[in-house]
């Protein structure tokens, strides 16, 4: 689905609609599927006026694929509306030719800016903390009621206007199957490996997928950073996490803290990952996601450039407005267009702070794991009950790899886009040509890999 389906939509700024109950007075943002209005509640009081966030869609025709993910993101969204930290939807109703939801108007911005523009979060554990607890809490009443979101991200979670209220938005990718066999749906940089990788597996959890992508929104607060372009082994972070799990330790300016936290819910084996509540738990107890600055003075020049890049927000005056950021507001629905999910990452540097390794694998070396222990306590399950399931083997130690450059958050919003249905990847990755080629990692190595960690934990 391209963005062209927008511009085939009826412009209704300045309209009534609702039987003349809402008037659409500003357009909020646009994306695939639909444009978002802040409508203006014409029984409200002149002097109190109340507002809503108004969607409207092209209504899709019944029995078409594009119409079972409509019904179902509205009888998802409603479910869980009633969490205080979950966009509530009021209701929705049709003129025949489009579909209109009606849905809180949150007067902030997403998350994404708060991160990437304001920087809010630089430094900030107390801030950190609040924000990603609400974020848990909504996510743990979503999957309470076998809703799991698959498609969690900043651009997904509305801040309000005083920066302390998080809301968790945009059902378009979810689903009630704990267990689904819809590979590569979502945003590239927040899926799990297992959700990537079906010709590895047969299906994956949803609730798991979801707590991966949880690990990679907090490595945004703490850091401004995502921690790899996609869980693949064709991406460079990536495998350089395999290969040392303390891999973000030494790249990203973060705690031990945090890394420990995040080294869990980024665990390879699904079941291994700790439940929610255990993650609420782990957060509460952290003195700090960030290092001190005595530990800052001692960091890589990396890790400092991250610090300081971090640290600096946008002027407000400078800020980007709703409208440049079309296909990312919380409201938009998915983005479905191929082409965009594999596009030249931007980052931070003109040039790179730090070359590529020529290497990042030994091939004789044994399987990277997670070298913390795990205990029942810590892991969850497909049902959501406790569970003493399989876990990661523990790795030898490895030397750290500190010379791969870890993803800004990117600025182009066509990066990281979501997709409403299973996506091919355009092919593999090129062959490595010169003197890396006997030493860059290959499929068939993973796949061996694979094999042997099942054979471990089995």
């Amino acid at each position: 689905m391209s963005l062209g389906r927008v511009a085939d939509l009826q412009d209704f700024l300045g309209e009534t609609v609702d039987n003349g109950r809402l008037k659409l007075v500003e357009r909020l943002g646009s994306g695939a599927f639909g444009m978002v209005y802040k409508a203006l509640d014409t029984s409200s009081p002149i002097d109190n006026p109340i507002y809503y966030a108004v969607k409207c869609m092209k209504k899709e025709a019944v029995g078409t694929r594009e119409a079972v993910f409509q019904v179902r993101e509205l009888k998802l969204q409603r479910m869980v509306s009633g969490h205080p930290n979950i966009l509530t939807t009021h209701r929705n109703f049709s003129d025949g030719k489009h579909l209109f939801v009606v849905l809180d108007f949150c007067a902030g911005r997403d998350l994404f800016v708060a991160i990437t523009e304001k920087r809010r979060f630089h430094r900030n554990t107390a801030l950190v903390k609040q924000a990603f607890l609400q974020i848990l809490d909504a996510v743990q009443y979503c999957h309470s009621r076998n809703v799991f979101h698959r498609d969690l991200k900043p651009e997904n979670i509305l801040v309000d206007a005083s920066g302390e209220n998080l809301f968790l938005g945009d059902f378009g990718l979810a689903t009630q199957s704990g267990i689904s066999n819809d590979f590569k749906i979502g945003s590239p940089y927040y899926m799990s490996p297992e959700s990537i990788s079906e010709d590895q597996y047969n299906t994956y959890s949803s609730r798991h997928s979801d707590i991966w992508a949880l690990g990679v929104i907090l490595t945004n607060l703490i850091s401004g950073r995502n921690p790899w372009k996609k869980a693949e082994i064709e991406d460079e972070c990536y495998i350089s996490f395999l290969q040392n799990p303390d891999f973000l330790l030494h790249t990203l300016p973060i705690s031990k803290g945090a890394n420990d936290l995040l080294k869990q819910c980024f665990r390879i084996h699904p079941l291994a990952r700790p439940s929610i509540p255990k993650i609420r738990e782990i957060v509460l107890k952290l003195d700090t996601f960030f290092l001190t600055d005595e530990e800052l003075l001692h960091a890589s020049s990396a890790q400092r450039a991250i610090a300081k890049y971090y640290s600096t927000p946008t002027p407000e005056s400078a800020l980007s407005p709703d409208s440049d950021r079309d296909g990312t507001t919380l409201y938009d629905e998915p983005e479905t267009d191929v082409s965009s999910l594999d596009p030249d990452e931007v980052y931070l540097y003109n040039s790179a702070p730090f070359a590529s390794p020529d290497g990042l694998l030994d091939p004789n070396a044994p399987f990277p794991g997670d070298s913390s222990s795990i205990s029942p306590s810590d892991v969850s399950s497909v049902s959501g009950v406790e569970s003493s399931g399989p876990i990661t083997p523990a790795s030898q130690p490895i030397e750290p790899i500190v010379d791969v450059e870890v993803p800004e958050l990117p600025e182009d919003q066509n990066i990281g886009e979501s997709a409403a249905f299973p996506l091919r990847y355009p092919g593999p990755a090129p062959k490595p040509t010169g003197s890396n080629a006997a030493k860059a990692p290959t499929r068939s190595f993973f796949k061996r890999s694979i094999r042997r960690l099942k054979a471990m934990v089995n």
